[in-house]
Protein backbone atom coordinates (compact mmCIF):
# COMPACT_ATOMS: atom_id res chain seq x y z
CA UNK A 1 0.00 0.00 0.00
CA UNK A 2 1.09 3.34 -0.93
CA UNK A 3 2.83 4.80 2.38
CA UNK A 4 0.48 8.24 2.00
CA UNK A 5 -2.61 6.44 1.96
CA UNK A 6 -1.44 4.29 5.10
CA UNK A 7 -0.34 7.50 6.87
CA UNK A 8 -3.54 8.91 5.84
CA UNK A 9 -5.43 5.56 7.20
CA UNK A 10 -3.58 5.50 10.65
CA UNK A 11 -4.72 9.28 11.14
CA UNK A 12 -8.41 8.55 10.41
CA UNK A 13 -7.83 5.32 12.25
CA UNK A 14 -8.83 2.87 10.23
CA UNK A 15 -5.52 1.05 10.54
CA UNK A 16 -3.29 0.43 13.45
CA UNK A 17 -0.43 2.67 13.95
CA UNK A 18 2.14 -0.36 14.02
CA UNK A 19 1.90 -0.63 10.23
CA UNK A 20 4.03 1.94 9.90
CA UNK A 21 6.72 0.56 12.53
CA UNK A 22 8.54 -0.55 9.48
CA UNK A 23 9.40 2.43 8.04
CA UNK A 24 9.18 5.43 11.26
CA UNK A 25 11.11 5.08 14.11
CA UNK A 26 9.47 4.88 17.41
CA UNK A 27 10.04 8.46 18.71
CA UNK A 28 8.28 9.36 15.74
CA UNK A 29 5.45 7.17 15.56
CA UNK A 30 5.12 8.42 19.24
CA UNK A 31 4.38 11.83 18.24
CA UNK A 32 2.37 11.02 15.45
CA UNK A 33 -0.17 9.09 17.90
CA UNK A 34 -0.10 11.50 20.58
CA UNK A 35 -0.63 14.48 18.31
CA UNK A 36 -2.10 13.52 15.25
CA UNK A 37 -4.69 10.84 15.52
CA UNK A 38 -8.38 11.52 16.01
CA UNK A 39 -9.58 10.45 19.33
CA UNK A 40 -12.29 7.69 19.76
CA UNK A 41 -15.60 10.22 19.23
CA UNK A 42 -13.91 11.70 15.95
CA UNK A 43 -13.04 8.06 14.48
CA UNK A 44 -16.18 7.34 15.24
CA UNK A 45 -17.63 10.19 12.78
CA UNK A 46 -15.39 9.29 10.70
CA UNK A 47 -16.82 6.31 10.36
CA UNK A 48 -20.27 7.09 10.07
CA UNK A 49 -19.39 9.65 7.72
CA UNK A 50 -18.04 6.94 5.47
CA UNK A 51 -20.97 4.53 5.87
CA UNK A 52 -22.94 7.19 4.87
CA UNK A 53 -21.86 7.81 1.65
Amino acid sequence: MDIFSRLIRVFLGLDDSNTLAAIMPPQTLSIMEDDFMLKRKDRKAVEEGLQST
